[in-house]
């Protein structure tokens, strides 16, 4: 399944860039390719978050782990819109940083396994 799933977005991905090339070649837009690179590449995070998390939600594992992979993706979703949302100034406040938010996730990970994964490890599960 996993597969069948990366390549279907690679195979999209291409898709979309085509698009935007064939628009850009006829003149339906301008395009600015080192503009949109640097004001759109956390969605880069984003996708890959996404792709993650629906990766992790169909995969058969030890609760655990599932929740470890969820956890992970969430966090990379979370923090790649925050920095688009810097990137763009959307609505969020200015004052919160990327570091600190990335840190709050990560103790409230280790409070949640700490708590309803009693076990006397903590692991660190990032694939």
């Amino acid at each position: 399944m996993t597969t069948n799933v990366g390549r279907n977005f690679i195979g999209f991905s291409i898709l979309i860039i085509g698009l935007v090339y064939l628009m850009s070649a006829l003149g339906l837009m301008t395009l600015k390719i080192g503009q949109m690179i640097s004001t759109y590449w956390p969605i880069i995070i984003v996708v890959v978050g996404l792709y993650k998390l629906l990766i992790a939600l169909f995969q058969k594992l030890h609760i655990k782990r599932k929740f470890s992979r969820i956890y992970f993706a969430v966090s990379l979703i979370i923090i790649g819109s925050a920095l688009l949302e810097n990137r763009l100034n959307l609505f969020l406040d200015q004052s919160i940083g990327i570091l600190s938010l990335g840190f709050a996730l990560l103790i409230l990970y280790i409070g949640i396994m700490m708590v309803f994964f009693k076990t006397t490890n903590i692991e660190f599960i990032i694939d």
